[in-house]
């Protein structure tokens, strides 16, 4: 059963970012920014606790970046920059 099938979002957030990573490897920045988009979605149904959401973000500008859109970069570096505020309550607890 796949991480799809049972709900477990944070682990198929996680599988597309990966597969982004081989997008990005191979200079198809497109691609990767559109899984990237996919998975900030799905990241976006998983553990508030966990960096995930903020991990598909950066990975995102990175793509954004390659395509030329430093605007989308700039917004997706933004949301990636909240993952500070994950790290201040993880310290708290």
């Amino acid at each position: 059963m796949s991480s799809k099938e049972v709900g477990a979002f944070d682990l198929w957030a996680c599988a597309l970012i990966r597969r982004a990573y081989v997008e990005l490897n191979e200079h198809r920045c497109q691609r990767a920014a559109d899984v990237l988009a996919a998975a900030r979605r799905v990241a976006s149904r998983g553990d508030p606790g966990l960096a995930t959401r903020y991990w598909a973000a950066a990975v995102q500008a990175e793509a954004f970046a390659g395509l030329g859109d430093f605007d989308a970069c700039e917004e997706a570096l933004d949301e990636a920059d909240k993952v500070v505020g994950l790290l201040r309550l993880l310290r708290k607890a």
